[in-house]
């Protein structure tokens, strides 16, 4: 993640893409989710909370995972900030994401919409629609190789 807090980044990549990918990789990560159960995930599935101990934390709720086809049950998540693991802190990250999704939407985001929406080719999110799975991966693609995490590796 630090790459993407980098100068570098910063020339190669919209401030939406690191932002997105962020909250996608660490949600990703936390929740031990695949990308196909959370390029569907809508904002009613995303809630801010405080615990009855006032620890703030996103309570994510995933209903279609490999192991659940039934849409009556769901599983919650409760996902606190993880400030001394920042680069995986899905809380902040997401939470980050959020806001600044909110204020690009310039209207309240409803619980209908998509919390990862599609990205277009000119890097403008397309509201309404949910990214796909090759969507994503060629964001991921294209941040890997910028990156150069796999500089002189052979396959």
């Amino acid at each position: 993640m630090d790459y993407l807090d980098s100068d570098e980044a910063a020339q190669h990549l919209h401030v939406t893409k690191r932002l997105y990918f962020k909250a996608f990789a660490t949600t990703a990560f936390t929740l031990w989710t695949r990308n196909d159960e959370l390029i569907n995930l809508k904002m009613k599935d995303v809630q801010h909370r405080v615990s009855d101990y006032g620890q703030p934390y996103l309570n994510f709720r995933l209903v279609f995972r490999k192991t659940n086809k039934d849409h009556t049950k769901g599983q919650d998540y409760q996902i606190p900030a993880d400030v001394q693991n920042s680069e995986v802190d899905c809380y902040t990250h997401m939470s980050t994401w959020l806001t600044y999704y909110q204020a690009l939407s310039s209207r309240p985001l409803t619980g209908e919409d998509y919390v990862f929406p599609a990205i277009a080719s000119t890097g403008q999110l397309k509201f309404g629609e949910a990214t796909s799975r090759s969507g994503f991966e060629l964001l991921m693609d294209s941040i890997v190789e910028q990156s150069g995490v796999l500089a002189g590796r052979n396959g």
